[in-house]
């Protein structure tokens, strides 16, 4: 498979807002959230490798959404993303979408 330069770089940016999230601990909620819906008693890796492939789900989507003119804007609308996950996941509903 052929993996672009621009896609590698924005998951290595979006590990960095996971990471942020990790040790800020706001990504606590999604994972207390998620066990304690059905899921298992505790965070495994693949929770965490679901939790990193719905955010970049997630801020493709947004990103594309904003129809940033040049990827000079890429910093600006992930600044943009990062502050909109925060909001999410210090939510009443902090459960990120699974990505299927």
């Amino acid at each position: 498979a052929v993996v672009s330069t621009q896609s590698t770089g924005t998951s290595i940016n979006l590990t960095a807002v996971l990471m942020q999230m990790l040790e800020s601990g706001l990504l606590r909620s999604h994972f207390y959230f998620k066990c304690s819906h059905g899921g298992s008693r505790s965070v495994t890796m693949n929770d965490l490798h679901e939790a990193h492939c719905s955010i970049l789900t997630d801020f493709v989507k947004f990103y594309q959404d904003r129809k940033p003119a040049t990827i000079m804007e890429f910093n600006t609308h992930k600044a943009a993303y990062t502050e909109t996950l925060k909001d999410k996941l210090s939510s009443d509903s902090p459960l990120l979408e699974t990505v299927q």
